[in-house]
């Protein structure tokens, strides 16, 4: 292997490393405006990863009846995809995700996930409602 393929492959490497850290960044602080602003149930993500097909990224804002009040999704195949809002499943219990098991496409499948996380977590005992404000 020449000098220009190591260099090469070593600025590919950095790339990478830098658009994946900036995405994590972005989930970091948009689930803690959610938390900021999310006062009473759960908050979970479900995470479907793509190889060569896009991945997607949901998240959930469950009240403590079990009613999903906010969704957002970040779907695509490159670091630059950003969350938007996915009204699909407002207004509908999360239990009805669990049970379905499976929904077309990469976002049902991330919902699915989020909701079957969010379930087993609160049959395990590990996981509180946030508390109410104020």
């Amino acid at each position: 292997m020449g000098i220009d393929a190591a260099l090469g492959l070593l600025a590919l490497w950095g790339a990478s490393w830098l658009l994946t850290t900036i995405q994590v960044r972005h989930y970091r602080q948009f689930m803690n405006q959610l938390q900021e602003t999310f006062h009473e149930g759960y908050l979970t993500s479900g995470i479907v990863r793509g190889t060569f097909r896009r991945g997607c990224v949901v998240i959930v804002a469950i009240d403590r009846s079990g009613e999903i009040v906010s969704a957002y999704c970040m779907e695509g195949r490159t670091s630059l995809a950003r969350f938007q809002p996915y009204v699909d499943p407002i207004g509908c219990m999360f239990t009805e995700f669990v049970e379905s098991r499976v929904l077309p496409g990469v976002k049902g499948k991330a919902l699915v996930n989020a909701c079957s996380l969010l379930e087993e977590r609160l049959i395990r005992g590990v996981l509180e409602p946030t508390p109410s404000a104020g």
